[in-house]
Parts: structure tokens; C-alpha cells; sequence
């Protein structure tokens, strides 16, 4: 699934998050602290949840992301969290995400992704004006 190209106004919310981010790790440890290109390229995580990774009992990040160098903009769960502070998570694999706003319904997106959301409107119906997606939140 393609996420929606974010609006320029958002564009610039992840660049304020983008600094932000820098700010706070400034005062962590070097050794834990990623260097400037790591967070230059940091994917964008919206709408997010720490979930257990599957298998363990260890925390991940299940996320609308935007940014992804792999996957693009698309929904996305992490590797295993190993650091995660204001705005900004590192994940096992290195990877630091800037986070947006958290998701205030964590079980929505599980429910849509495994089929449990119900029978739904016919493939050709529009959606309902009060379930449009209204637009991003960063905070």
C-alpha cells in the first residue's frame, strides 16, 4: 500500500521534528548517538504504536512511515526498539525513525491490516465524508 505524498506544510513539520530530533540527541552519549546523516535520512513514522515484536516480547514500532529507502512511503513495522527518546526511536538494525503523532486507536490499524475490521462498504461505494482522512498530525 502507497501512502499519500505529504503536503508541503507536513514536508516542513518533519524538518522542525527532523531538528528537533537533533537537539535531543546532542545530549545523549556518542556511543549511542547517531551521526547527522543518520538522522538526514531518518524515515517518518505517523499514527504509530509500540507493539511486541513478533515472536519476542520485545517492543517495536508498528507506523505509517514516509521516507523508507527501502520501502518508500508505506505502512511499516520496525526492527526491535534499542533507543527511543522525544520524537525519535532507534531501532537493532541501526535505523533511527523521526516519530509524528502516536496513534490514539493502536488496535485500528491491526484490525484494517488482518481482515478483523468487518464486511465493509462495496469496493465502488465513496467513503463517507465523517470517515475521510482529514490529514496529517506531527505531535
Amino acid at each position: 500500500m502507497r501512502l499519500r505524498d505529504l503536503t508541503p506544510a507536513e514536508r516542513r513539520a518533519v524538518e522542525e521534528r527532523r531538528a528537533e530530533v537533533r537537539a535531543a540527541l546532542a545530549g545523549v552519549d556518542p556511543a549511542w548517538r547517531p551521526d547527522a546523516a543518520a538522522i538526514d535520512e531518518a524515515p517518518f513514522l505517523d499514527d504509530w504504536s509500540v507493539r511486541n515484536y513478533p515472536g519476542t516480547d520485545r517492543p517495536c514500532i508498528d507506523a505509517y512511515c514516509w521516507g523508507h529507502p527501502l520501502h518508500g512511503d508505506t505502512i511499516l513495522k520496525t526492527s526491535v526498539i534499542v533507543q527511543q527518546g522525544p520524537g525519535y526511536a532507534i531501532v537493532e538494525s541501526g535505523k533511527v525513525y523521526l516519530l509524528g503523532s502516536p496513534s490514539p486507536e493502536p488496535e485500528a490499524r491491526s484490525a484494517i491490516l488482518s481482515g478483523r475490521r468487518g464486511k465493509g462498504r462495496p469496493i465502488d461505494a465513496p467513503a463517507p465524508e465523517d470517515e475521510a482522512d482529514t490529514g496529517f498530525k506531527v505531535g
